[in-house]
């Protein structure tokens, strides 16, 4: 087991930062733009591992993005509320006029 776990990290770990990114002292990478780690160390199987990590501005941004998503979810959902309510009352004012107009 500890090998395939050794193999999946060896595999997806990366060796060369990308363009946002620097190699800080501890030989983690780091966000150019928050200055956040964008690695870290976790314990697996008994083992030290560096995996990848949101660092601070990734992580704002991905909370405003959610809440973006949320907001305009919650709006659709009202507005969808809106206009059933609007076909209700629309389809009960038409259909009682019908009656009056047939008796």
């Amino acid at each position: 087991m500890k090998d395939v776990l050794a193999a999946f990290f060896e595999r997806y770990t990366r060796v060369v930062p990308s363009d946002g990114e620097y190699i800080g002292e501890d030989g983690l990478f780091y966000c150019k733009k928050c200055n956040t780690p964008t690695q870290c160390r976790i314990r697996v199987g008994g083992m030290e591992r560096i995996v990848s990590c949101m660092c601070r501005c990734r992580k704002e941004d991905q909370e405003a993005y959610e809440k973006k998503l949320e907001e305009t979810s919650r709006r659709n959902r009202v507005m969808s509320l809106k206009a059933r309510e609007y076909r209700k009352r629309r389809y009960s004012a038409g259909h009682s006029i019908q009656r009056m107009t047939v008796r």
